[in-house]
C-alpha cells in the first residue's frame, strides 16, 4: 500500500475540500508542516495570482518531482491547481482533487501532455 492510497476517493467540495486542502493535509501528514492557505477561490485567473504571490512562502521550485511534494498544474490555461507527487512502482503520479471526481492519482507522464492543462512546475515544501 502506498501512502497516497489514504487520500484517493476523498470528495471534492469547493467550499471545504479542494486541491489546496488536499495539499495542506498531505504536508501535515507526511512532513508535519502546518500550512495556512487563503480562502477558496473560484476563478482560475484569480487563483493563479494568489498562488504566484504565495508560492515562495510555502515552497521552492525544483526541476524534478519528489515524493509527497507539490506539483503546480495548469487549469484552463492558468497555473491554478495544486497536486502532490507520488512515486509508485518506479513511476511518477500526481495526487490531486478534481471537481466532479474527488481525489485521484494520474500519471505525470500523461499530465505533461494534457491539452489545456499540464505541469506548470515541481516544488519542495519549505521546512
Amino acid at each position: 500500500m502506498h501512502w497516497s492510497d489514504a487520500y484517493v476517493g476523498r470528495l471534492y467540495d469547493p467550499d471545504t475540500y479542494d486541491c489546496g486542502d488536499l495539499a495542506r493535509d498531505v504536508a501535515w501528514d507526511r512532513f508535519g508542516l502546518c500550512l495556512e492557505f487563503p480562502a477558496h477561490a473560484s476563478r482560475p485567473d484569480r487563483l493563479e495570482s494568489e498562488i504566484r504571490a504565495l508560492e515562495t512562502s510555502f515552497a521552492e521550485k525544483v526541476g524534478t518531482p519528489s515524493d509527497g511534494e507539490p506539483v503546480l498544474l495548469y487549469h484552463r490555461g492558468y497555473a491554478a491547481h495544486i497536486g502532490i507527487a507520488a512515486h509508485i512502482n518506479g513511476e511518477w503520479h500526481c495526487l490531486h482533487n478534481l471537481k466532479g471526481m474527488g481525489v485521484v492519482r494520474e500519471r505525470i507522464s500523461r499530465l505533461e501532455h494534457c491539452p489545456g492543462g499540464g505541469i506548470a512546475g515541481y516544488y519542495r515544501w519549505k521546512r
